[in-house]
């Protein structure tokens, strides 16, 4: 059996979903809905004034925050595609239009399930119908998602380096940006790394076991597909920060954005915890507590962080039938 199908398979496996998972996620989900309903009382504001700060976004920049979350999904579902290309044993391809149906549909059902999750299963759906085994498909997603924390940890270790400095300037950008570059160039050696210490712990089942399936497989690939999933993972990185802190700097202007864009590696960090459907109410207590060290009082940063929320999840809304239709091909059932 190939080695991507195998770890597709084994991923949706009840030993991979684990005992209990449903139970915590609807706790984390009932948790977050909580959290949402009672975070503007709780800082001395109401949704009323939520809802009204939303009227700062201007038609131009809901525009481009429409396209912005479509490039979002067309960057992971050309990752996507291309590891389905490029995985040994077998490579197979798929239409990008099917692909990006695939990876909206994972978006659209993430926005109240884990996405890390939903996504796969979306994919493998629509990966049928066009001759693509489950497991294969499964397994290309999770190996998007290893680039994905590839791309988060080389921003973390930039953001790191120029929050040391203390100060933004030419030495401390160029410092954060070659710390960055310098995680990059030791992807392939650390993945393989990786695969042989945890090899070497002779762990073949369990969480371990499989990211060092993950790691061996991705340590495989051409370096050109492993620069090619990088770029688009980054690229996908600046979009994500570009949006959240553009949208921030139309809400609170005047605020400044350095804490905003050096802080983005937790949101991200937090969004990706399956527990919480989308991260829902603790990114958002997350960017409180980061907007507060930019100086914006407890209400104020309550309302944009909200905002911020419905503002993410409309313009991603807005471009889903673009995305989506047809959401299969014709001709087939």
């Amino acid at each position: 059996m190939p080695r991507d199908t195998a770890l597709g398979q084994a991923a949706l496996s009840p030993t991979w979903r684990g005992a209990g998972f449903l139970p915590r996620y609807l706790g984390g989900g009932i948790l977050g809905i909580v959290l949402l309903a009672f975070l503007p009382a709780l800082a001395g504001t109401d949704w009323g004034m939520v809802f009204g700060i939303l009227s700062m976004i201007p038609l131009w920049a809901w525009a481009l925050i429409i396209l912005g979350q479509a490039a979002i999904v067309l960057a992971g579902s050309a990752k996507w595609r291309l590891l389905l290309a490029r995985l040994p044993d077998n490579p197979q391809r798929i239409p990008f239009r099917a692909a990006t149906r695939a990876t909206t549909l994972g978006a659209l059902l993430g926005q109240i399930l884990p996405i890390q999750i939903v996504t796969p299963l979306t994919r493998a759906w629509v990966a049928r119908h066009h001759d693509i085994s489950t497991g294969r498909a499964v397994g290309a997603s999770l190996m998007e998602q290893l680039f994905e924390v590839i791309a988060l940890a080389a921003a973390a270790t930039g953001s790191v380096t120029l929050f040391a400095f203390g100060e933004i300037g030419p030495a401390s950008v160029g410092a954060a940006f070659g710390a960055a570059v310098l995680v990059l160039m030791g992807v392939t050696a650390g993945l393989n790394t990786l695969a042989r210490f945890l090899g070497g712990l002779g762990l073949r089942s369990g969480l371990l076991g499989k990211l060092s399936q993950t790691a061996g497989i991705a340590a495989s690939l051409p370096r050109g597909a492993t620069f090619g999933l990088l770029l688009l993972s980054l690229f996908r990185y600046g979009l994500l920060v570009g949006l959240n802190v553009g949208i921030f700097a139309l809400l609170l202007p005047g605020i400044d954005l350095t804490v905003l864009i050096l802080a983005y590696p937790l949101i991200i960090a937090v969004l990706s915890f399956p527990v919480f459907p989308g991260g829902l109410g603790v990114v958002e207590a997350t960017w409180v507590g980061v907007l507060a060290t930019s100086g914006i009082d407890t209400a104020t940063a309550v309302e944009a962080a909200l905002a911020l929320r419905i503002i993410l999840v409309g313009g991603f809304l807005f471009g889903v039938p673009a995305l989506l239709w047809p959401v299969m091909p014709r001709g087939r059932t």
